[in-house]
């Protein structure tokens, strides 16, 4: 074989071996960069879920704190009346001319 041939056949090799590098390093590259465009992706729906959930939890820490003030006023309101009935029923029975004086229904 010549050795303009064997030269050009050479050259041909190298060539292709140089361009599959070429190739294998670009798709290297690019699912590097795939993989870090996807791994930013995921980072910022993690964050988002977390912070739903924290939103999530202090709403219902809120609405729980709302709720414990709300049944805590009910209670006090619930005692103060049996205060003021036990007083109204203690009245009632030591003066029993005060609710017919008064015109008002005895309790039994």
């Amino acid at each position: 074989m010549p050795d303009k041939v064997r030269e050009a056949m050479q050259l041909m090799v190298a060539a292709e071996r140089k361009k599959r590098a070429s190739i294998t390093e670009s798709e290297g590259q690019r699912e590097s960069e795939v993989n870090v465009a996807e791994g930013i992706k995921r980072a910022t729906i993690l964050k988002s879920e977390a912070q739903m959930t924290e939103s999530i939890n202090k709403a219902k820490g809120e609405a729980e704190a709302i709720l414990n003030v709300a049944k805590a006023r009910a209670k006090s309101i619930e005692l103060i009346s049996e205060s003021l009935q036990a007083q109204v029923d203690c009245l009632q029975s030591s003066l029993p001319l005060t609710a017919s004086l008064m015109d008002c229904p005895k309790r039994e």
